[in-house]
């Protein structure tokens, strides 16, 4: 089941919850929904180590931008739905709630790292190309005052 159905269930379980009158238990469609959503993480860790090498961009994106958007989108679709699942049910009661934030945990600091990694040398190049911005471009001979480059 893909992130998408994965969070659209939750909001479609949510609206039922919210109508008055309405008493059902949705105990066991939740269960169901972390075994989804465990599928999801499984999926998007193997997405990350496959591709984090030369992951698939954008076509007209360069490429330190291009790695922190795919990066960023990876994040994204993980955790809004660990945050609708959250607000629901208390993840830290069970164990399989448990060994998902741990999951989503380590996904989302790989992530998070691997943006902060490309970041920060994009910073660093940066860096470089001022410093050879504000060098000299010609240079005066001290006694012959003629020009070099």
């Amino acid at each position: 089941m893909k992130t998408f159905q994965v969070e659209q269930s939750l909001l479609f379980l949510n609206k039922f919850q919210d109508l008055e009158g309405v008493k059902i238990d949705f105990s066991d469609k939740y269960s169901k929904l972390l075994q989804n959503f465990s599928k999801e993480l499984d999926a998007v860790r193997k997405i990350y180590e496959k591709n984090k090498e030369d992951p698939p961009l954008s076509r007209n994106l360069p490429p330190t931008a291009g790695r922190i958007i795919w990066a960023r989108q990876l994040y994204q679709r993980i955790s809004i739905p660990i945050k609708l699942l959250q607000d629901k049910i208390d993840l830290n009661k069970t164990d399989d709630g448990k060994q998902l934030i741990k999951n989503f945990n380590k996904i989302a600091e790989a992530l998070l790292q691997y943006e902060v990694l490309f970041y920060r040398n994009w910073e660093r190049s940066i860096d470089l190309i001022k410093k050879g911005m504000q060098s000299t471009v010609y240079i005066r001979h001290p006694e012959t005052k003629v020009c070099f480059q």
